[in-house]
């Protein structure tokens, strides 16, 4: 019975040395993630340029893809009602956030297994 529980707890506690050395990779990879957004982001004025983007959503299509495996996904924002555990408002009314509806991302959140990793920056107004 020692051997068994100390069996589960090894299998334990390597599960969450495997969870939070993902989670920093996945951290680390926050700051591309942004600047593939800001670069999708983009209008294209010109035939090469509408190739490139194409090139790029797909890479970051495919990226995404890959992190979802392990749990990874973003945080919706645009449009849905200010919920203070996932969005981080920077401007918009005071007070305790009832009835306010997020009008703007600003940076995009994401979490990691259900955990949020990084809240979503929003501006909201009073619906």
């Amino acid at each position: 019975a020692e051997f068994d529980n100390y069996r589960k707890r090894t299998a334990r506690e390597r599960d969450e040395i495997v969870d939070r050395a993902s989670q920093r990779v996945i951290e680390r990879l926050l700051p591309t993630l942004d600047s593939f957004t800001a670069a999708l982001a983009y209008q294209p004025q010109t035939q090469p340029e509408e190739k490139l983007l194409s090139g790029m959503a797909d890479t970051h299509r495919l990226l995404m893809e890959t992190l979802a495996t392990e749990g990874f996904a973003a945080i919706e924002a645009s449009g849905v009602p200010f919920d203070p555990a996932v969005h981080e408002a920077v401007t918009g009314p005071g007070g305790d956030g009832d009835g306010d509806l997020i009008v703007t991302e600003m940076r995009r959140g994401y979490t990691l297994r259900g955990k949020v990793i990084r809240a979503a920056l929003v501006a909201v107004e009073h619906a």
